[in-house]
């Protein structure tokens, strides 16, 4: 059995100081479980909060009752029905159960498991970290927690998040008293230092207690630990606890080194706030000059990465290159493979922004090989591949990405995960979303706006109502964030600038646009990011063209707008590329000039065709899009296909008119036995179970009577009878498994749809073949993109058109 591990008698009693109301549901639960009343409590608690010393001490308090115990932890490296079939294995439960269990788990499987343990086990089981076993491991303890009331079992299982499953107690964080009595340390300034160094956690409170234990003779413990301090809120947010620690560690600390570390870390804490772009500036001058009389390399490193933090703007893009460079030199000089990681980061924005994206993934490569192998490392280096992802067009990879990030984000309480996942989701969904997506983003960052003033949530939260129609609120929000966003910086704004570009082009005054086209000129040539390139936008070259456009100079439009086609065919940004081409044709039309006709509808003819195979629905939907529509529609008693350069008379054929309802709506599951009706619903079909209602009954009824003589056979120990039992069950499960679908239902099957699937199946087969022989480009489409059986469905492949009309 795999348990959860050991916690040494020190290590278990500081963990478990404070934690007196955690402890009192614990008991309550184990008080309940003595007398027959079972439950699930759920302890949540981010790392180091002390959840597993709390299960430790759980199972200490469970034994000494005389409660057995049995403990597991889930791993993400587990198969997804590891830790039930561990617990089954455990109580003797059939083998053929526990390998289903390892291998596929079904929501039968997993019930069947726990009204096993039910009547198997009673006492405690323990589970360290469920929600690393994914989702079969929550379904899992809610299924088991839905039958505890009438059995004497207890679960306690921990969570790094909540989990919406039984009682569920969030750790909290420890008060001074609980940090003073952990550390032994009665000075209020020190106690307060460690809190706040520690961010209440009881684990680093005990490793920082350690820490200052082993300080030289005359150290300030306060300094030390201010030079430890990091804030640990999202991104753009300030810890005014974590500031005003280290600004009291300055005015106590005398030596150069320790000064220059804490004005750099101020700086850095400091960014959120967007008032304070000056004192961050004469912070870190004084860092710098301290950090440089130091003669420590991995000091001036630090100072360094200090300095592209606090100061992340645009203005500095070709600066953050050479200085990335100078803290990779500085960080191997000094030996500090974590200051060394820290500029390959550098290194992966600057190469972004300067549009060198194959570069900039060689560089993203090298900060996963030096960087250190913990959660943080894995949430960013993933969240920048979904940006990539995304940029090129792969949208199920990005939203895949996602998914991974929020889950170990979630899991080692990374700070921002939730964030990073919007921003990933976000990219996807304004390009190939719904309104109602673009309504929860509108939402979302005009809330964003809110909370972190000054960092211009509000061009986005435009840009997505422009995009939603909603001219008169586009127009509102443009205008209230206009005056601090022209004149502004900071690490969202040349990606919130290009934001309000876009909604400006259709929602602005003249003037305005004039404005943000004098803004963004100096970043002609770069490409617009967000933070640490959390997403990117593509060239700014496009948004200037777009502008330039619609002040009246499309001549100019032109130019900028070939540029960042260009840029973007250089590196496969596939959705950019779509949308730059679109401005481009409009350029076009508006300059005028010999040829300009023909070229703008070859790049509306080519954006058409790469957004319908990326599926950018925002682009094709948009007013004006080019229409790269294609047709199947009868004539008498033919059928005419038009499809590009391609067209035909054909036939008329019931295998054309099944195909035309396919293709007039897309991406849709139509039965066969529909097509075969005309559209209309088919007659009601008589299902043809693979295991009638009777039958089924039947096994249930000896399921249950081999359940109760497997009991009696336990409690008589007879050994060869309950092997002889559970053989047969296992034969009757298997059985069942193949005859009976999710929850429960029976499958079936019926003639009639089997007659409707053979003869669907075989008349658009037949419609494909005439249409390849008459149009070969357009039935190559057809032929990769419409699926038939029971129940048919026109995919759209790459190649074909942006709808079909009938």
């Amino acid at each position: 059995m795999t348990t959860t591990g050991t916690v040494d008698a020190y290590a278990a009693d500081v963990l478990l100081v404070g934690r007196s109301r955690e402890l009192a549901a614990v008991t309550d639960l184990l008080n309940g479980a003595t007398h027959s009343l079972g439950g699930v409590l759920v302890l949540t608690g981010r790392a180091g909060s002390g959840r597993t010393a709390l299960l430790v001490e759980t199972a200490r308090l469970a034994r000494a009752a005389g409660l057995p115990v049995l403990t597991v932890r889930a791993t993400r490296s587990q198969r997804p029905g590891t830790i039930w079939a561990t617990l089954l294995r455990t109580v003797g439960a059939p083998a053929a159960l526990v390998d289903h269990l390892l291998d596929n788990p079904s929501a039968t499987d997993i019930s069947e498991a726990c009204r096993i343990l039910c009547r198997k086990q009673r006492g405690l089981i323990a589970i360290d970290d469920v929600d690393a076993g994914g989702p079969v491991a929550v379904d899992g303890l809610a299924a088991l927690g839905s039958l505890l009331p009438e059995h004497p079992l207890a679960v306690v299982t921990t969570s790094a998040a909540p989990l919406g499953v039984g009682t569920e107690v969030a750790l909290s964080p420890l008060t001074d008293a609980d940090v003073a009595a952990l550390c032994g340390d009665d000075r209020p300034d020190v106690v307060r230092a460690i809190r706040t160094a520690a961010r209440g956690l009881p684990g680093p409170v005990a490793a920082l207690t350690a820490e200052l234990r082993s300080l030289p003779a005359g150290d300030d413990p306060v300094v030390a630990l201010a030079l430890r301090a990091q804030g640990d809120v999202e991104f753009l947010d300030v810890d005014p606890q974590v500031v005003r620690l280290i600004e009291i560690g300055l005015s106590r600390a005398s030596e150069p080194a320790d000064r220059a570390a804490l004005l750099a870390t101020l700086a850095r804490e400091l960014l959120g706030d967007s008032s304070a772009a000056g004192r961050r500036r004469a912070l870190l001058d004084d860092a710098e000059r301290l950090a440089a009389g130091t003669g420590d390399p991995c000091l001036q490193a630090r100072v360094l990465d200090a300095r592209l933090h606090a100061l992340w703007a645009p203005d500095i893009a070709d600066e953050r290159l050479t200085t990335a460079d100078r803290i990779i030199g500085l960080a191997r000089e000094g030996g500090d493979l974590q200051l060394e990681s820290a500029g390959a980061f550098w290194r992966f924005v600057s190469l972004v922004e300067s549009g060198r994206i194959l570069e900039a993934e060689n560089a993203l490569a090298d900060y996963e090989r030096i960087a250190p192998p913990d959660a943080e490392t894995r949430v960013l280096v993933l969240s920048r591949r979904a940006m990539l992802a995304a940029l090129r067009g792969r949208y199920e990879q990005a939203l895949a990405l996602a998914v991974e990030v929020g889950a170990i984000g979630d899991a080692a309480g990374v700070p921002d995960t939730q964030r990073l996942v919007g921003t990933i989701t976000g990219c996807v969904a304004a390009d190939c979303g719904t309104v109602g997506q673009l309504d929860d983003g509108i939402a979302a960052f005009l809330g964003f706006a809110l909370r972190f003033p000054g960092h211009f949530y509000e061009a986005t939260a435009a840009m997505l109502l422009a995009q939603a129609g909603r001219a008169d609120q586009a127009s509102a929000e443009l205008e209230r964030v206009a005056p601090s966003l022209i004149g502004g910086s900071g690490p969202r704004w040349l990606g919130s600038i290009t934001h309000a570009a876009t909604a400006a082009v259709s929602f602005a005054r003249d003037e305005l646009r004039e404005q943000l086209f004098n803004a963004l000129q100096p970043y002609s040539g770069k490409f617009a990011i967000l933070g640490g390139a959390n997403a990117c936008f593509g060239p700014v070259d496009r948004y200037l063209g777009m502008l330039a456009t619609t002040l009246g100079r499309p001549a100019q439009g032109v130019e900028l707008l070939e540029r960042a086609a260009a840029a973007e065919e250089m590196v496969g940004a596939l959705p950019g590329l779509a949308r730059t081409l679109a401005a481009l044709a409009d350029a076009h039309k508006r300059r005028g000039a010999p040829g300009d006709a023909d070229q703008a509808a070859a790049h509306e003819l080519r954006s058409a065709s790469i957004a319908t195979r990326l599926g950018m629905t925002a682009l094709l939907s948009r007013p004006g899009a080019a229409s790269n529509q294609w047709s199947l529609r009868r004539d008498g008693e033919d059928w005419l296909l038009e499809a590009g350069a391609e067209g035909a008379r054909l036939r008329g054929s019931r295998g054309l008119h099944y195909l035309a309802m396919l293709l007039t709506h897309p991406r849709s599951e139509i039965p066969a036995a529909t097509l075969l009706a005309g559209g209309a619903a088919p007659p009601p079909a008589q299902d043809e179970p693979l295991l009638d209602r009777q039958a089924l009954s039947a096994y249930q009824a000896r399921l249950q009577r081999l359940t109760d003589a497997a009991e009696s056979a336990d409690r008589a120990g007879d050994v060869t009878n309950a092997a002889r039992i559970a053989a047969e069950r296992d034969a009757i499960l298997a059985q069942l498994r193949g005859t009976v679908g999710l929850a429960g239902r029976r499958r079936s099957f019926t003639s009639q749809e089997e007659r409707a699937r053979v003869s669907v199946t075989k008349a658009v087969r037949g419609a494909l073949d005439r249409i390849e022989a008459v149009a070969p480009q357009c039935g190559a489409h057809l032929r990769s993109s419409v699926r038939t059986g029971r129940d048919c469905r026109y995919q759209p492949a790459p190649g074909g058109p942006a709808g079909w009309s009938a």
